[in-house]
């Protein structure tokens, strides 16, 4: 596993504070949109800052309280990354956030999970411009970008949650 460089002195590099392309809750389901150029094994981490930070929202809009005894119902969360970049990706692929932790001494199960349905698409041999962000997919329904990234969305969403298209 490849740790990378970190970044010293203050968090300047992170007080930028990153936002998901595109989030919204449906039937239950908090849906986590991002769009990448290049390809990011790190967007698991990314996500479940993301989600971390929209559960407390919603946790604080709703007033819900998580200091009691009951149980609190939560909305199920969905993490999906648009890449259209010009490596070749597997065209559906999960990226897990447990494959980031160092292996501890002895096998055990992680505490945590986040994984990211990365989807590619990309148009091989494409000669009109690639969306450079996700609102470029928003603004342009007519793109097959759009059209195969809707595809695959709505039919995740039939199939958890019954809907028939």
């Amino acid at each position: 596993m490849q740790t990378g460089s970190t970044r010293t002195g203050s968090s300047e590099w992170y007080s930028r504070r990153r936002k998901p392309d595109i989030s919204f809750l449906i039937s239950g389901m908090m849906n986590l949109y991002e769009h990448q150029s290049t390809f990011n094994p790190n967007m698991p981490v990314r996500g479940l800052i993301y989600l971390c930070r929209l559960y407390e929202k919603y946790i604080v809009k709703n007033e819900i309280d998580i200091y009691t005894s009951s149980l609190k119902e939560l909305p199920f969360p969905q993490y999906f990354v648009f890449y259209n970049g010009t490596e070749k990706e597997p065209d559906r692929q999960e990226l897990k956030l447990s494959d980031m932790f160092k292996a501890p001494p002895v096998s055990r199960t992680p505490a945590l999970e986040c994984i990211a349905t990365m989807l590619s698409v990309s148009v091989q041999g494409a000669t009109r411009s690639k969306p450079r962000n996700f609102g470029d997919f928003l603004r342009y329904p007519q793109s097959s970008y759009i059209q195969y990234a809707s595809i695959v969305c709505l039919e995740n969403h039939r199939n958890s949650c019954g809907w028939s298209l």
